[in-house]
């Protein structure tokens, strides 16, 4: 009886920390998103990831996906959602985290409101775009990490910024 008891909670306890473990991801990602950091975003893949971009924008490995998230992040890049002549900041919102942990695998979906501000042809603007993330994951030596996502754009908004700016560090 009290061995049972004890594998129930080790059980739960195994539940909770992998559930942490996999918000804390997302928040990695997020985080360089935020900094503009490619490499730390990249890192939160599996060196055989896949991610479907939409627009038939598909990446395949880690390091083809880190030199995607590199491009994305250059000035005016036509890849990019953004094609900002200059990034001035990012603030990822990650919500609506729901999850699904089946031993070694697990499926998240995550809501995120994105707010980008950048300069293009000398004015500044900022881009609020509302995204959808499916992800599949794996657990890994080195943690959990996304082994496919499927990134949907919901909807996208441009204004003019008049606001003061900060870079992404501060």
């Amino acid at each position: 009886m009290e061995s049972d008891r004890c594998a129930e909670l080790a059980a739960r306890l195994r539940r909770l920390e992998d559930r942490n473990e996999i918000v804390d991801l997302m928040s990695r990602y997020a985080e360089g998103v935020r900094l503009g950091a490619a490499d730390a975003m990249a890192a939160c893949f599996t060196d055989d990831a896949a991610i479907e971009y939409g627009a038939g924008v598909v990446m395949r490995g880690r390091d083809e996906i880190a030199a995607w998230f590199a491009s994305m992040l250059e000035p005016a890049t036509r890849d990019s959602p953004l094609e900002f002549d200059e990034r001035l900041a990012s603030t990822p919102v990650v919500s609506n985290v729901l999850i699904q942990v089946e031993g070694d695998t697990a499926r998240c979906g995550s809501t995120v409101l994105a707010i980008h501000a950048g300069a293009r042809d000398g004015r500044s603007s900022v881009v609020t775009r509302g995204t959808r993330n499916e992800d599949e994951l794996v657990r890994t030596v080195a943690g959990w990490r996304i082994r496919r996502r499927v990134h949907t754009t919901v909807w996208q908004s441009e204004v003019p910024a008049d606001a003061e700016l900060r870079s992404a560090e501060g």
